[in-house]
């Protein structure tokens, strides 16, 4: 076998790295906290996988690896983390049928308690409700942040960002979030200091295989009244 090929190790773990660089959502929900090793030890979770990566597609130039979704899943569990945690820990409330008016007021009693609501899980089942919401306020729309589906405008407020569920991060309540009330605690990778390890294991012993690390270390802290959650009464707990 040939020596560790470092270049086409480095632009595939690259890959990774930049697919969740651009997709985390973290920074925007959440004060992000770095923290040493030793704090809060064994009270941390964390996502990892390790994936076995034929050696072959990586040194043959006829082979053309994409990994960037490895990246993009751990965003999914990330999100999957900070809505299922929330709706468990944070103040909700239970509606026959949760319309804009009801959004409306959640963002506004978050408000009044001093926090500034700045997002909102929605599932995908209101894609289209959000567009006409926004509609009658579309010259209130500031189109450099995104789409009309991607911000709700709330009167005497201003745009709220949006994220929806999907087939990957599947939720049915609505989970009105404030940045400063949402602590993410993670350990620090020991030579990139960011939230995300990405590294190839060549081993030379293997001829087969190398073995892909991809792994976050955190804690997530809600604050329980500082995040809102809109239930219908047909959804379980």
């Amino acid at each position: 076998m040939s020596s560790v090929p470092t270049k086409e190790l480095t632009e595939l773990e690259n890959q990774i790295k930049k697919s969740y660089d651009s997709s985390s959502i973290i920074d925007k929900v959440c004060i992000a906290k770095e923290v040493s090793s030793y704090y809060k030890h064994g009270q941390f979770s964390q996502f990892a996988n390790r994936l076995l990566i034929e050696k072959e597609h990586i040194i043959d130039p006829s082979h053309y690896l994409i990994l960037g979704e490895i990246g993009t899943s751990v965003v999914r569990n990330e999100i999957n983390c900070i809505v299922e945690d929330i709706s468990k820990k944070c103040c909700s409330k239970e509606f026959e049928k949760i319309e804009y008016i009801d959004i409306v007021n959640g963002v506004f009693e978050l408000s009044a308690k001093q926090y500034i609501p700045n997002h909102i899980f929605l599932p995908i089942d209101y894609f289209h409700k959000v567009h006409d919401w926004n509609k009658d306020r579309i010259d209130k729309i500031d189109f450099t942040k995104g789409s009309i589906f991607d911000q709700l405008y709330i009167d005497s407020f201003g745009a709220v960002k949006v994220t929806y569920s999907n087939k990957y991060v599947p939720f049915e309540n609505i989970v009105i979030t404030c940045k400063e009330c949402n602590i993410w605690e993670y350990r620090p990778d020991p030579d990139t200091n960011k939230r995300l390890t990405v590294k190839f294991d060549w081993n030379e012993e293997d001829p087969e295989n190398a073995i892909l690390l991809v792994k976050t270390v955190f804690n997530f802290v809600p604050v329980q009244d500082g995040n809102l959650v809109l239930k219908t009464k047909n959804v379980s707990e």
